[in-house]
């Protein structure tokens, strides 16, 4: 699958509210740059209970990446602020910003 996507969870049970935004930000990113293909994103919470996540994107079998660590008492809201954040970074390094903006 050429457009696909993966979520990968460790230390913590899956979330369909990240996933949906993990999926929301790949979309954008592919509405506005078609050749994107295969996208990953990896959650894992930390033995200190911090929040480590990664995205990845391929286009033309080059992967980009972008990483975030929340601290332990991070909230929901902060932790679907640094996804955005993660796919606004990744949108920069395709070269498509500005002005795409990814919102949820």
């Amino acid at each position: 699958m050429k457009n696909g996507y993966e979520v990968t969870y460790r230390g913590m049970w899956p979330s369909e509210s990240l996933n949906l935004r993990v999926r929301s930000g790949l979309e954008q990113l592919r509405a506005a740059h078609p050749q994107l293909g295969w996208g990953q994103a990896f959650f894992e919470r930390g033995e200190d209970d911090r929040l480590l996540f990664r995205v990845r994107a391929e286009t033309q079998g080059r992967w980009r990446e972008s990483r975030r660590t929340l601290p332990a008492a991070s909230g929901h809201t902060d932790v679907l602020g640094a996804i955005d954040a993660a796919f606004a970074e990744l949108a920069r390094a395709f070269g498509l910003l500005p002005p795409v903006r990814l919102t949820a």
